[in-house]
């Protein structure tokens, strides 16, 4: 460990003799491993390597090989939080170099511990992290999601560092009798944003957990597992366990509850729903209201899909999906930022097939299916929000919430499935929206906005 932090912080051997008051010999020989520091020294020679090296990085950035010893990090505040850090690395490094030199390296010190605030909670979450990650390409890890949204509220999500390379698997556990306060539009935004913002280096599954109390956990198979115990408000307490033993025997515990998938690319939900066509169209024709933060199609005509890629089948089964949607007496509550983004860029989403480009004239046409819609005997009424949130979709259906969002790409979608039994405030704070925050889309309204809709499309053209 101090091998690699020297050369990750580009200083000097002696620099560190003169930091810790010890002679160069002393320390060549703690490095070359030699000699252990005592134990009654190492908390001492751990603090002052800790200030030393936070100092280094700081003032001159993260040399070659700290990604071997740091391969997952949470952003640092301050230098404090960089030198709290090493300090536990330093003491974890030296507990596990005097086992090996009493021969007992498999009995690892400190193996199972009590954890007591956010502070010691997130630093052995992100080492032990970085250890089970150092030397792999791809990292799994499970957490439920209370521990997975609290850490992403702090900021101190440990997350693989641009210099790794590798990629992690995350699993989130969504419980359904989850407090119905759990989960409220801010949190879920944040979820959303952290979804889509870096898919390059994790990836999001979501699983529906049983109809029983899960314990809020985070495991990392053979490496570690944390469970989150009841605490006083704010000082949050977790029990760390590192025995093979256990590990052994939650691994099969945890891999039992990961068994029902809520979470779907375009492809996979496609898939679904061609296997359960019926079921699909029943949970869609029970659907109670629609939120658009994004430009999603719903008014798609025949003609209009032709322009779209996929074959015919599928189509058909989407242009059926739509159908249903916008003939439900519901209410369609659309964002200002998604017409306005429509309006610039004549973009709408097609869930689960891709993306529809038209032009000014075309984009027109489009729009006016509304007057047709307006018609029909039964039909959605659409509502128009100034409220913004991440470009997300929501169809409040029976039993789920379902949630579509464009990631990279806007032909690259992602479907989440949440249950409605734990989106009490969610669907509440949805609710409030339509009731207090939209106002019913006029016929004067759309009308003025589809005439001047191509000076606008035009005038953009020729900025560009």
């Amino acid at each position: 460990m101090l091998e690699e932090l020297i050369k990750a912080s580009r200083t000097q051997k002696q620099a560190l003799s003169s930091a810790l008051l010890y002679s160069p010999s002393e320390v060549s020989k703690y490095l070359s491993g030699q000699r252990l520091p005592s134990p009654a020294s190492i908390q001492e020679m751990a603090d002052r390597c800790a200030v030393f090296f936070a100092e280094a990085f700081w003032i001159n950035g993260f040399g070659e090989g700290f990604d071997t010893l740091f391969p997952m990090l949470v952003p640092f505040r301050d230098r404090q939080e960089l030198e709290d850090l090493l300090r536990m690395a330093l003491l974890n490094a030296y507990r596990i170099s005097s086992q090996a030199a009493a021969g007992s390296l498999a009995q690892r010190a400190g193996s199972d511990t009590l954890l007591t605030g956010w502070p010691d909670i997130v630093r052995t979450l992100t080492l032990n992290m970085s250890e089970a990650a150092q030397g792999k390409q791809s990292l799994d890890s499970y957490y439920t999601l209370d521990v997975y949204t609290s850490l992403l509220e702090r900021r101190s999500l440990p997350l693989p560092t641009s210099w790794w390379g590798g990629s992690v698997n995350i699993n989130i556990l969504v419980s359904p009798i989850t407090a119905l306060d759990e989960l409220n539009l801010n949190k879920l935004q944040l979820l959303l944003e952290h979804w889509i913002s870096d898919k390059a280096r994790y990836e999001l599954r979501f699983f529906e957990g049983p109809q029983v109390y899960v314990q809020p956990a985070v495991f990392v198979p053979e490496s570690f597992t944390l469970q989150m115990l009841a605490s006083v408000p704010g000082l949050p307490a977790g029990a760390f366990f590192r025995s093979a033993r256990y590990l052994m025997e939650y691994e099969l515990y945890n891999l039992t509850r990961h068994t029902k998938p809520i979470s779907f690319s375009s492809r996979e939900a496609l898939q679904a729903m061609l296997q359960n066509q019926e079921k699909a169209m029943e949970m869609l024709a029970g659907c109670e209201a629609i939120f658009a933060f994004d430009s999603v199609s719903f008014f798609l005509s025949e003609r209009e899909m032709d322009m779209v890629p996929g074959d015919a089948q599928n189509k058909q089964l989407v242009l059926d999906a739509l159908t249903i949607l916008r003939n439900l007496p519901i209410p369609m509550v659309v964002s200002y930022d998604a017409v306005g983004y429509f309006s610039n860029t004549g973009r709408a989403i097609i869930p689960m097939l891709g993306l529809l480009e038209l032009d000014a004239l075309k984009s027109v046409t489009y729009m006016q299916s509304y007057n047709t819609l307006l018609a029909q005997e039964k039909h959605a009424t659409v509502y128009a929000t100034r409220r913004t949130f991440a470009r997300a979709t929501f169809l409040l259906l029976k039993d789920y919430l379902l949630i579509m969002m464009p990631l990279s790409s806007e032909a690259e979608q992602k479907f989440l499935l949440l249950p409605r039994s734990m989106c009490g405030y969610l669907v509440n704070e949805l609710k409030s929206i339509l009731q207090s925050e939209a106002a019913l889309l006029s016929d004067e309204l759309w009308g003025h906005f589809l005439r001047h809709l191509p000076n606008m499309r035009r005038d953009k053209d020729l900025r560009s």
